[in-house]
């Protein structure tokens, strides 16, 4: 006879429960899982060294190949990189998590990705979806979105001297940096290969809100498209928040779809559609296209910009 025993379901804990969520995700978006070494050379430990930290140097290694322990998962995932290349694999999507370690000792769990080739590819039905800096920028955002902190992350520009110049960015929450995204510079690896590493350690510390049910609007959405002629230094990121801040509550959704360069000298189109909704009724007309034209004023005004006419 079994004994009459209080008993509680078994869940993962901590930065368990965080790296779990975050391997089954990533599994989920078509990335494989890889295991690399901890130690490493001397050149590769300095190497994404953005973080500005000093390298732990073993004081007896076993051989000159692992006399220093990482500070960055991502040599070891251009070496996977370059290992399978060799073998004639042509997709290759790959993530790991990992603990790093700097001089003093100090621990750093870390998820690093490395996408390159193509990310969907079927000849049957002639898809093949090639792999860029937007479709890692949109699995990072799907991963965040999954983790709880939607609409908390941001992209800002930097420069770290192994990522391509001006397809570069670190990875922010709540203004904070959690990590870097980017293009392989080309000294490095000459292929298209996109990277991105995230401190788990750091992400743990972030609260995180318990997920909330809301209720399907019952009143239709309304969609418009608009284009900006903008200088070729304005960001996506300055003009979303201009549209914003002009749409008020009834813009519900602002989505980048097509940029085109060299229309003018030293200028850009930038495209975008607006999504405009009202939870308690149906929207007229008249009330979106208030809104659509305090939207365009407010770019203009404020970014030296033109709306794009044709």
């Amino acid at each position: 006879t079994l004994p009459i025993v209080s008993s509680k379901r078994g869940v993962y804990v901590g930065d368990v429960s965080i790296r779990k969520s975050i391997s089954k995700r990533l599994r989920n978006l078509s990335l494989s899982e890889v295991r690399t070494y901890t130690l490493t050379t001397k050149e590769k430990a300095n190497m994404f060294n953005y973080n500005q930290k000093e390298v732990l140097a073993l004081p007896n290694p076993m051989s000159m190949d692992k006399g220093f322990v990482r500070l960055s998962i991502l040599p070891a995932l251009i070496d996977t990189y370059e290992y399978n290349k060799s073998r004639k694999v042509k997709n290759i999507n790959i993530y790991e998590i990992a603990k790093t370690y700097d001089k003093s000792f100090t621990e750093d769990h870390k998820v690093s990705i490395l996408m390159s080739g193509s990310y969907i590819s079927n000849t049957v039905n002639n898809i093949d979806l090639k792999v860029d800096f937007y479709l890692l920028k949109g699995v990072v955002e799907n991963l965040l979105n999954y983790l709880g902190f939607k609409n908390r992350y941001s992209f800002e520009k930097t420069e770290v001297k192994e990522l391509h110049p001006g397809v570069s960015a670190k990875v922010l929450i709540d203004r904070q940096e959690v990590g870097i995204i980017g293009k392989i510079h080309p000294s490095i690896i000459k292929d298209e290969v996109y990277i991105c590493e995230l401190s788990m350690t750091k992400l743990y510390e972030f609260k995180v809100k318990p997920v909330k049910f809301k209720e399907a609007s019952k009143f239709p959405e309304i969609k418009k498209d608009i284009a900006f002629i903008v200088n070729n230094t304005t960001t996506n990121k300055e003009v979303e928040e201009a549209i914003k801040k002009a749409g008020g509550r009834l813009l519900d959704k602002v989505e980048i779809f097509d940029i085109y360069k060299d229309i003018e000298e030293n200028k850009k189109s930038m495209a975008y559609e607006l999504t405009f909704k009202d939870e308690t009724k149906t929207l007229n007309d008249e009330e979106v296209m208030k809104v659509f034209n305090t939207i365009i004023t407010e770019v203009e005004n404020n970014l030296n910009a033109k709306l794009r006419s044709n």
